[in-house]
């Protein structure tokens, strides 16, 4: 039989017994193997954050009118290809991993270039739930953990769902993207009763289920709204987008132009410029009044893991991590 002969019905029934007869791996092979995954994750981890690009300024929903660094974005897509095709033990390893862990850059990695290399909307947008599904998996084993560590699986979260939606909005067949709204919409009901019952040891477990609670009840709505009227979800989106569009520029402008001063900061009165003296309530500047002396709030921007898709609820400000989700 030549190399390219299909296998008859009888030899492929005897290829499934031989593989029934395949002895079990061996646990200190396998507990050695991943003691090797683990030190070279140390290795790679840090460059696969080096690699995470953020998103443009613009919304998860429209045409962006911003690219991000070209070379830079090709680099990540290799890396993240070279370890699913040619790093299979360091991505089957990470599979398991939390945002504590070396190998977790890894995992969201693999999981981006999955996504980047399905073809079919429809396709995508199954990985897409699945992986938030993994981010509230991860939520309910994190031990005690600081806020940093929680605030991107929460973000990411709700960014692998505006994702989701994506494919719906930028599906040309009406048919199309009915299905994937109601796929969404299913995913969505099944993840909100998860998170009523999630067990969540890290922060504020309180807060954490209502915001991410939060996040599911506005994408169910505009699931509800986009099947009815797909136009009118445009809309809404995309005025959403311009309101997110404003507020970055916002932040924008209150970026410090110089090393240790902001826009509009002025030296308090009593004294000379480069001195201190007493400066008015709430505005930035060198004095040393009564007032926060930032002078400014910044904001999460929209898809600061890597999607460009923005939560649809103001996320927290680096002010008020903490105090949102404890510790």
């Amino acid at each position: 039989m030549g190399s390219h002969e299909p296998l008859t019905e009888a030899e492929v029934h005897r290829l499934l017994r031989e593989l029934d007869h395949v002895p079990p791996r061996s646990p200190e092979r396998a507990l050695r193997a991943r003691s090797e995954m683990l030190d070279q994750a140390h290795q790679l981890a840090p460059a696969a954050r080096d690699l995470r690009v953020p998103a443009p300024a613009n919304g998860p929903f429209t045409k962006r009118k911003g690219s991000r660094p070209m070379m830079t974005a090709i680099a990540s897509l290799l890396l993240a290809l070279g370890l699913v095709l040619g790093g299979g033990g360091a991505v089957f390893a990470a599979q398991d991993a939390l945002p504590t862990d070396p190998l977790y850059p890894v995992k969201l990695l693999t999981e981006d270039a999955q996504v980047s290399v399905t073809s079919e909307a429809d396709a995508r947008t199954v990985l897409l739930l699945q992986y938030a599904d993994r981010r509230l998996v991860e939520l309910g084993l994190l031990g005690p953990a600081a806020p940093e560590v929680i605030e991107p699986v929460v973000a990411r979260f709700q960014e692998q769902l505006d994702a989701a939606l994506r494919q719906a909005l930028e599906a040309t067949d009406s048919e199309l993207v009915l299905r994937i709204l109601a796929r969404i919409q299913a995913q969505l009901e099944v993840q909100s009763r998860l998170i009523a019952g999630l067990q969540i040891s890290a922060g504020d477990p309180m807060q954490i289920r209502e915001q991410l609670q939060t996040a599911v009840q506005q994408r169910l709505e505009l699931c509800r709204l986009g099947s009815q009227n797909p136009d009118a979800l445009r809309d809404r989106i995309r005025e959403r987008d311009q309101a997110q569009d404003q507020l970055r520029q916002q932040d924008l402008t209150r970026m410090p132009t110089d090393i240790g001063q902001q826009p509009g900061a002025t030296p308090g009165p009593n004294a000379t410029p480069g001195s201190d003296g007493p400066g008015p309530e709430g505005q930035g500047g060198s004095g040393s009044g009564s007032g926060e002396g930032s002078g400014s709030s910044k904001t999460w921007g929209p898809g600061e893991s890597g999607y460009g898709a923005g939560p649809l609820t103001p996320t927290p400000s680096a002010t008020h991590r903490k105090r949102r989700f404890g510790n």
